[in-house]
């Protein structure tokens, strides 16, 4: 059964990210996405390590980024492009599978 989730970058680095979202993640490999400036789609398959409720009902997910180290630079290299352009974060759409 596959799940999508929307997540809000809080911290990021070139090994992982962590992410505010609404419903607890409950699968171990996630595929993370957003569109670039450029409308591009921009994709990072990534282990999930933790999630963790908060008091304000959200979770924190800190997934490890899988990937080639140049796959990882792009990925990151995008997400600071976006910052910078924008002057906000892009939103990630996550999704992977339940596992049993």
């Amino acid at each position: 059964m596959q799940r999508q989730n929307l997540g809000t970058i809080q911290n990021i680095s070139q090994k992982g990210i962590l992410l505010k979202v609404t419903h607890p993640v409950k699968y171990n490999y996630v595929e993370m996405n957003f569109n670039n400036t450029m409308g591009m789609r921009q994709n990072m398959d990534g282990k999930v390590i933790h999630c963790k409720e908060k008091p304000s009902g959200q979770y924190e997910v800190g997934i490890r980024l899988l990937g080639s180290e140049d796959q990882i630079k792009v990925f990151v290299k995008a997400l600071v492009h976006y910052h910078l352009q924008q002057l906000k974060m892009p939103n990630i759409k996550i999704s992977g599978f339940l596992t049993q």
